[in-house]
């Protein structure tokens, strides 16, 4: 009970420290991915799959019915659908993931057999798991991944150390894994290994084959995500991987704070290092599961994702979580010093974390007056419509960040459409209804120079190099632009 208590005392006890709030003040406010989940997981609760696109440029899920973001569908079906039992408020993310780690913790405290050091190592590593407590108070995706590699944890803690599992047990890590990776597909990198283990296999001959298959299951599930979840870029496959890697590898020394990069550091060397001992020391199993399970996610990121801006430090929270649980639980010897060296780094990194935390400032010590200035605009302005296309229950943001805190005031079902430009295509007629920009202030536009034009005191064209013409009517100013109705879109009220 003491263990699973422990993520919710502790991040209770950081926010009373340094904000003097409580989980309950939280709003999603420190990067657009928070903010853009909320209001995904929002528009479900309160409306369904009849909500207005959540986009990058106007692109759509492939899935007609889908209209949620680039993240998938099931974040946010899942957040809504408990939003829709529960309510949903600005706390609702994590609160909802402080349960559900809470509720992990209990069952692995009661799942996974520890003697009195391996308990010990357990507590302490999940106490100075700065990644946990950095993530846990935020509306990030991240919360609910290490959740469930608490889950995981007991039954692959079973699987290495060759004991029965029980088929409801192995019916459920499948489950989880499956459910895992529609919501995030990084997930699917740990089938080729569950599928292994799951199989009996005493050698890597006898594991080819169900590894095999749990490559072709996780390359369906990934395809099958992509198919529910709108395009996010524009490259060439290839040469985006190889562009990618490159920028990557010039990162992975020096970009983001002191935190990010220690903790990329640790998984690297948890990654080498059992996989140089898993060629000479034993158990070569679990040395050799633990050196995938973080090789192939730094791989990943390496060739799809990004290092940097804490974007790599959320990916890597869960499996880094499964791997250090999984060595402080073990029965073996050289497992157990890799699980202390964790616990070494990470307490050498309380300073970096320290520094770090204030950052979760901007979701405890917001402007409330603000978001209430621009709900109230937004309410007067935007009107969602059930009955009407998708597009016309959406906004296109122009604007970085694009997604503000402010937007948690727009009225519930608006999606929102980043506008990102320039395509590679013909200049776009935009099909969404509202617009939101702040021609002001050029030198936030990632799009170029805009030019505004003012047609009649109730139109205006802004036009940017000759891409972009948007002819539009203004409807209400806000604290982070002016709100308008496209008059390009096909819509009633125009």
């Amino acid at each position: 009970m003491a263990l699973a208590a422990l993520p919710a005392l502790e991040t209770s006890v950081l926010l009373a420290a340094f904000f003097r709030r409580t989980l309950l003040d939280h709003t999603p406010a420190i990067v657009n991915d928070d903010v853009d989940y909320w209001l995904e997981a929002r528009a479900f609760t309160r409306v369904g799959f009849e909500g207005g696109y959540f986009t990058i440029d106007e692109r759509p899920a492939p899935v007609s019915f889908v209209h949620f973001g680039s993240h998938g569908p099931l974040f946010p079906m899942l957040h809504g659908a408990l939003g829709r039992v529960l309510g949903w408020h600005p706390c609702s993310i994590p609160v909802f993931h402080v349960g559900f780690v809470t509720a992990a913790l209990l069952f692995f405290a009661r799942r996974t057999p520890l003697d009195r050091r391996g308990r010990a190592l357990t507590v302490l590593c999940l106490g100075s798991f700065w990644p946990l407590l950095f993530l846990l108070p935020t509306s990030l995706q991240e919360g609910l991944h290490m959740a469930l590699a608490i889950l995981l944890a007991p039954a692959f803690r079973a699987l290495l150390d060759g004991d029965p599992l029980p088929r409801a047990m192995r019916a459920c890590v499948l489950a989880i894994l499956v459910l895992a990776s529609l919501i995030r597909p990084s997930w699917a990198l740990l089938l080729p290994a569950a599928f292994g283990l799951l199989s009996g296999a005493t050698s890597w001959r006898r594991g080819v084959v169900p590894a095999t298959a749990g490559l072709l299951v996780g390359a369906g599930l990934v395809a099958l995500f992509a198919g529910t979840a709108a395009p996010f870029g524009r490259e060439e496959f290839f040469f985006a991987l190889a562009a990618r890697a490159a920028l990557n590898a010039r990162r992975f020394v020096q970009a983001g704070m002191a935190l990010e990069i220690r903790s990329r550091f640790l998984a690297l060397a948890l990654a080498l290092s059992s996989a140089g001992l898993a060629l000479r020391a034993r158990p070569r199993r679990e040395l050799a599961f633990q050196a995938y399970n973080l090789g192939s996610i730094l791989l990943a990121t390496l060739f799809t994702y990004s290092f940097g801006r804490w974007a790599d430090y959320r990916v890597l929270s869960a499996p880094l979580l499964l791997t250090t649980l999984l060595l402080a639980g073990s029965r073996a010897t050289v497992p157990r010093r890799l699980a202390v060296l964790v616990l070494l780094a990470q307490l050498a990194s309380l300073g970096s974390f320290i520094a770090g935390f204030p950052g979760l400032r901007g979701s405890f010590r917001y402007d409330a007056g603000r978001i209430d200035v621009f709900g109230q605009a937004a309410r007067g302005a935007v009107v969602f419509d059930a009955g009407q296309d998708p597009w016309c229950n959406t906004l296109v943001s122009v604007n970085p960040p694009y997604f503000h805190p402010e937007m948690v005031g727009l009225p519930p079902g608006i999606g929102v459409t980043m506008l990102f430009g320039p395509p590679a295509v013909s200049p776009p007629r935009l099909r969404s209804q509202y617009v939101l920009l702040d021609a002001e202030h050029p030198e936030r536009w990632s799009l170029g120079q805009p030019t505004l034009t003012r047609i009649t005191p109730g139109r205006v064209r802004i036009t940017v190099a000759d891409w972009l013409s948007l002819d539009l009517a203004p409807l209400a100013s806000t604290p982070i632009g002016t709100l308008y109705r496209n008059l390009d879109a096909s819509c009633p009220g125009r």
